[in-house]
């Protein structure tokens, strides 16, 4: 097998997922024994195709030939492969290839035959944006996209979910939060801005401190509201405290009055302090 290619060349060859996939097939037990050993082969040639990407491009390359044809003109890159594949797993192959024999792709785009085939006629684009999931859930959706081929960084996971990269390794600190924690905030009510707060106060106090307040907060009765269960988690605790936010002057004010008498006070207000610097401003 002749691998002498030219970088655009061979670029080119990874570009296209079906070609990539016959390109794996063909050096299978010649030049390497899996994906892995693939990607860092095929490196030493002029082309660049990770582990994740490969795989992809072996999965897309056995769909059925209804739907394979489909792109005959237009063609499939990566982004095309891991649309095709998200669809299959929320749809099932079975409905794509019924979908497939009614959609004639003569004259059409690239994007407009994978919306048809993927169901989102209504839609510009096929690409689904998650802008407003829960950072659990988007890291769930992050890993699975992982596991099952549809994107192999933060940075194609974030163009095909239509969110920011930073918005992705977010999630990923959510989730990372002890389960004492994650459990006080049921369902969907763990929002990105409860969750990024989180993070910074663990940050501050450490996961064990952290984790012995969502302790003793879930034994509480009555049951905490969320206000008080981030008074806890700052170290703040009693009646004796009164946190209010104002509108002056075109600012907001933040006013926290606590008894002075208590030395343990002074340390608290540091740190909430230290935590409010840092603190994203547009964090949602």
């Amino acid at each position: 097998m002749n691998l002498n290619l030219t970088p655009d060349a061979g670029q080119s060859v990874v570009d296209n997922p079906l070609h990539l996939a016959a390109l794996y097939r063909t050096g299978y037990g010649k030049r390497w024994n899996s994906l892995r050993e693939a990607s860092k082969q095929l490196l030493s040639f002029n082309m660049r195709a990770s582990a994740n990407r490969i795989q992809q491009a072996v999965k897309v390359s056995e769909f059925p030939d209804e739907i394979l044809n489909l792109f005959r003109q237009a063609g499939i890159v990566n982004r095309t492969a891991r649309e095709l594949i998200r669809a299959k797993n929320e749809q099932g192959l079975d409905r794509l290839t019924i979908r497939a024999g009614t959609i004639d792709p003569a004259g059409k785009s690239r994007t407009q035959i994978l919306s048809l085939l993927c169901g989102n006629e209504g839609a510009g684009s096929s690409y689904r944006a998650y802008t407003n999931e829960r950072p659990i859930v988007l890291n769930e959706r992050y890993r699975d996209g992982l596991r099952s081929g549809l994107w192999s960084s933060t940075r194609e996971a974030a163009e095909v979910m239509g969110v920011t990269q930073s918005r992705i390794a977010e999630a990923a600190m959510v989730a990372a939060l002890p389960e004492e924690v994650q459990a006080l905030f049921p369902g969907q009510s763990l929002t990105s801005a409860i969750g990024w707060q989180l993070v910074q106060l663990t940050k501050l106090r450490g996961s064990r401190a952290v984790r012995e307040v969502a302790i003793e907060a879930r034994a509480s009765i009555p049951r905490l509201s969320r206000q008080q269960l981030m008074n806890r988690f700052a170290g703040l605790k009693g009646k004796g405290v009164d946190v209010k936010v104002k509108r002056a002057a075109g600012r907001l004010v933040l006013e926290f009055h606590c008894d002075a008498d208590d030395p343990a006070n002074e340390t608290r207000l540091s740190m909430i302090a230290m935590w409010l610097r840092d603190v994203k401003p547009n964090a949602r």
